[in-house]
């Protein structure tokens, strides 16, 4: 009974994703980067700043999966649409990198009084 309910359960969440991608990934790009604007982009007056979230966006490759649609430049993924929700894959890269540079920091200043107490033995 418990594998039956897992695998409704995981059928209806890939139906969702499959009916929740975008019909036209370069508009609805064009629509996300209007919704979050980059930090330069509020010294563009407002006119320009839609002709250039559509050039921006018409400058992709779109590979579409079955659940999900990447914008691909230069063969890098640069965001991903799941749930009709896009992903800046770069962001999310340089946030996991900051975390793993900061976790480097914390185990070096741990594990370096226990050397320095066993230098000075």
């Amino acid at each position: 009974m418990k594998k039956l309910l897992f695998l409704v359960l995981i059928v209806a969440i890939c139906a969702a994703a499959f009916f929740a991608k975008p019909a036209d990934p370069k508009a609805s790009l064009a629509n996300y980067l209007a919704a979050h604007p980059e930090p330069m982009d509020s010294l563009m007056p407002v006119e320009y700043k839609s002709p250039k979230n559509e050039w921006v966006a018409g400058r992709f490759d779109y590979k579409d999966h079955i659940l999900w649609v990447d914008a691909v430049a230069h063969d890098k993924t640069v965001y991903t649409c799941i749930f009709s929700h896009w992903i800046n894959r770069g962001e999310l890269k340089d946030a996991i990198h900051e975390d793993v540079d900061t976790l480097r920091e914390k185990i070096h200043k741990a594990t370096e009084p226990k050397h320095e107490k066993s230098k000075a033995a």
